[in-house]
């Protein structure tokens, strides 16, 4: 290799380590708009359009009870090892017990994994959705899905930013962090992850 080439691929591999340097603290550091915001219709829905109310759970609700609904299940994913993988990797980056899978009736999170989209009002991305309501006493609840996901790795990435929301984030403009609005975006990064400051914000919420 000559003196030249080395150069050029020391030059390249400084460019790479950089990036990721500024991925990482870039995801750490910024800032973004927070919580949902929501307004609450007759039927006990909740109507995201317009600027009301943060979208916050009751704290006495945590950690929150996640039912994947198994009966219709979209190859090649496993719906309720899906969602238990992604409840453990959302329970690592907040750093307490945010959420834990049950069989119990009433869950407050219900999870499908669906081949098409659902109708009804939904915080749409291009594979997933979350759709907060109230139930007949009147506590929140949330239904997630996903659909039309392909692979195993984009369902983690869909279902965790949904999941997130469900948790009452909203999108971040951010590339990097997990609640960016879309999937055209690539890497782990890109889906798998939030920010220190939703972090913190979660666990100012629920936890601290």
């Amino acid at each position: 290799m000559t003196t030249r080439n080395k150069i050029m691929y020391a030059l390249a591999a400084a460019v790479v380590l950089a990036a990721v340097i500024l991925l990482v603290v870039g995801i750490s550091t910024h800032e973004e708009p927070g919580l949902l915001t929501a307004c609450e219709t007759p039927t006990g829905s909740l109507d995201y359009t317009k600027d009301c109310s943060p979208v916050t759970w009751d704290r006495d609700q945590f950690p929150l009870t996640v039912y994947a609904d198994t009966s219709n299940p979209y190859p090649p994913a496993n719906p309720e090892e899906a969602t238990r993988s992604v409840i453990d990797l959302i329970n690592n980056r907040l750093g307490f017990q945010a959420l834990i899978y049950s069989d119990a009736l009433d869950p407050a999170i219900t999870v499908e994994i669906a081949g098409a989209s659902e109708s009804g009002t939904w915080m749409t991305d291009s594979n997933g959705g979350a759709s907060h309501y109230r139930d007949s006493g009147g506590s929140l609840r949330c239904m997630v899905t996903t659909w039309n996901t392909g692979t195993l790795e984009m369902l983690d990435k869909v279902l965790t930013h949904e999941m997130y929301h469900a948790l009452g984030l909203d999108h971040d403009p951010y590339e990097a962090s997990a609640m960016y609005p879309t999937t055209s975006s690539s890497g782990y990064f890109s889906r798998l992850r939030v920010s220190d400051h939703d972090r913190a914000l979660l666990r100012s919420l629920y936890h601290d």
